[in-house]
């Protein structure tokens, strides 16, 4: 049977029980896949969850100097990553991992309302922010920041990367009931976590997602063969608002 992956919240896969799938994103196409399987820079963490209990995958990030561990969903279908900041309050919800707390990072600063990527500017007249409906009706709204995010826990050593990030200041629905702290958007837009990272010493412009029916990992920059026994083919994915690709499995 083929499924088509057109995803909002985390890769939606009928996973096969005895391997897990592994679908390798690209946004440069045309590279050979042998050229990308073996490269000197790859950032890999581990993801956390299940499709059939949870219905979700997050994974640890570290945020600030020194980090402040934040689990988020991994999301193919939208561009932001955010999570909840110790002003939030009542109006956030209790999480796996405490707020962040800006004044406890070093590399912390507000996004202003001059900078070229704001779109909304809030009512103190010099903050950026964001308003944000997800398809099944929960909602985040907050103030952006810039920070340096690593990918994983700090034992990895995955490199560092200055990166515009969302602060909540109210969650609503799914996200106020969630265990993650907030989402990983892995869309397209120029201010995104994805172009910081493919930005930084990674050698190529490759995510890659290993989905098992127990967790599973993520990369930047390449996968790791080891995830699978199986020659795991790769799909080029254009530019666009979401990604989708064919998957053929049990």
């Amino acid at each position: 049977m083929v499924h088509l992956l057109a995803v909002w919240l985390p890769l939606l896969l009928r996973l096969a029980q005895a391997n897990p799938v592994v679908v390798p994103l690209t946004r440069r196409p045309g590279l050979v896949p042998k050229e990308q399987r073996r490269l000197s820079q790859t950032d890999e963490a581990r993801l956390f969850g299940d499709l059939h209990a949870l219905g979700s995958y997050h994974v640890d990030v570290l945020v600030g100097t020194p980090g402040q561990m934040q689990s988020v969903i991994v999301d193919t279908g939208s561009a932001m990553t955010a999570f909840p900041c110790t002003e939030c309050g009542t109006k956030c919800g209790t999480h796996i991992d405490p707020p962040f707390d800006p004044q406890r990072s070093s590399t912390f600063r507000w996004v202003q309302c001059s900078e070229s990527n704001c779109r909304q500017c809030l009512a103190d007249g010099g903050t950026c922010g964001y308003s944000v409906r997800y398809v099944e009706g929960s909602g985040i709204r907050g103030k952006f920041f810039e920070d340096v995010l690593q990918l994983g826990h700090a034992a990895r050593g995955n490199s560092r990367h200055p990166v515009w990030l969302g602060c909540h200041t109210e969650e609503t629905h799914l996200f106020l009931r969630q265990d993650p702290s907030g989402i990983m958007g892995l869309g397209d837009a120029n201010w995104d976590v994805l172009t910081a990272l493919m930005g930084g010493p990674l050698e190529r412009r490759v995510v890659a997602l290993c989905l098992s029916n127990d967790g599973g990992a993520m990369a930047f920059g390449g996968y790791n063969e080891s995830w699978t026994p199986l020659e795991a083919p790769l799909q080029s994915v254009p530019y666009g608002l979401h990604y989708s690709v064919s998957v053929t499995g049990a």
